[in-house]
């Protein structure tokens, strides 16, 4: 689209005598109805081109929700590969298993709910009754009875572990007191160390399955488990502010894990990805065309504030590069020189003086 010649060579000179020329009654009119033009007609339909190329969708609370669900997604398949890797390791280790006595870690929970109250005794119950089980047997005189003894079967003592696994991970740990969840914890390390002196194999399977774990553990520790992932339905818009960072830019190396759990997540993963850098863009391209406090007109140097706001150091371009396929970010360079060049008209400030100089130099 058109630029002026002080946009195109970028000479000082140039530029300020176009400003000069811009505060002359007559020519201001005519340069102040190119630049509005050149806003309307060509800078803001080149960036709308730009970003319909990177993906059609415009909606950031769809383009969040479908990010959301696809680090979902990706999450339960990383758990689901685990669990399928785990689970005949597990097997064989629990296929000859001896009875296990538990008589130790029962002792130790009993103990504690003597002098425990409130939550920290509610906890501890539920731990102590999945201890238990219900056998039937005969009695002297030949009838059937019930009666409760401690659990012995290691794939069920495999699942008393996940339940407090499960216990330690849910929505009530958030909010329970730091001393009884490391209560908690340490009656489970109690209970794996029983399970590992009775078997053996069952120690290899814990180091096999910690091994296993590691994308998990790595996917939680990272913005998509830290915070993505929680993110409410109400604020999913800015979902691509999150991933890109708000305030400070968000790391290439974050930019670029966040990518490949979402383009991992399935089929349409790259095109969901496509839609939150996008979303992103678009959010960036709002807030340069925000006038300033106190404006009446269009800010019409929007494409270079929108330029400086993606380009402007060399964090950001990393991230964006992060973030972008090598043909993405080249045509992101193209429109980006078109924009810098469209607004190089310099600033002077309080130039009464400077502007009478200016003007007879160019009389």
């Amino acid at each position: 689209f058109p630029v002026t010649i002080g946009g195109v060579t970028n000479l000082p000179s140039l530029k300020a005598q176009q400003k000069v020329l811009g505060n002359i009654p007559g020519a201001q009119d005519v340069l102040g109805g190119f630049y509005g033009k050149r806003y309307t007609e060509q800078i803001q339909p080149a960036v709308d081109r730009f970003l319909s190329s990177i993906s059609p969708l415009d909606d950031p609370m769809t383009a969040g929700y479908r990010g959301q669900q696809a680090l979902k997604t990706r999450l339960e398949s990383l758990q689901s590969a685990r669990e399928q890797a785990a689970k005949p390791i597990y097997e064989q280790a629990f296929e000859r298993s001896p009875p296990i006595d538990i008589s130790g870690v029962a002792a130790t929970l009993d103990q504690r709910m003597r002098i425990a109250k409130g939550e920290e005794l509610s906890e501890l119950k539920r731990i102590r009754s999945m201890l238990n089980r219900d056998v039937t047997r005969l009695n002297a005189q030949g009838d059937e009875i019930t009666e409760t003894v401690l659990e012995n079967r290691a794939p069920a003592l495999q699942r008393v572990k996940f339940a407090i696994d499960k216990m330690l991970r849910g929505e009530a740990a958030s909010s329970m007191d730091k001393t009884i969840q490391n209560e908690i914890v340490g009656i489970q390390n109690q209970l794996v160390r029983t399970m590992e002196d009775a078997i053996p194999e069952y120690g290899l399977a814990n180091q096999e399955f910690a091994r296993l774990s590691e994308p998990i553990n790595r996917f939680m520790e990272r913005r998509p488990g830290l915070s993505l992932i929680n993110m409410s339905q109400d604020n999913l818009d800015q979902f691509a502010g999150k991933v890109f960072g708000l305030t400070t830019p968000a790391s290439p190396q974050s930019i670029r894990y966040t990518r490949q759990q979402i383009e991992q997540s399935g089929p349409n993963g790259p095109i969901i990805w496509n839609e939150v850098t996008r979303s992103y863009l678009e959010s960036v391209w709002q807030k340069a065309m925000k006038p300033t406090a106190g404006a009446t007109e269009a800010k019409v140097d929007a494409g270079l504030s929108f330029r400086n706001m993606l380009l402007g150091d060399e964090k950001r371009v990393k991230a964006l590069q992060a973030a972008m396929s090598p043909q993405q970010f080249a045509a992101l360079n193209d429109l980006s020189r078109v924009l810098e060049a469209a607004g190089r008209v310099k600033k002077l400030g309080s130039d009464t003086a400077f502007n009478n100089l200016v003007l007879q130099a160019i009389s």
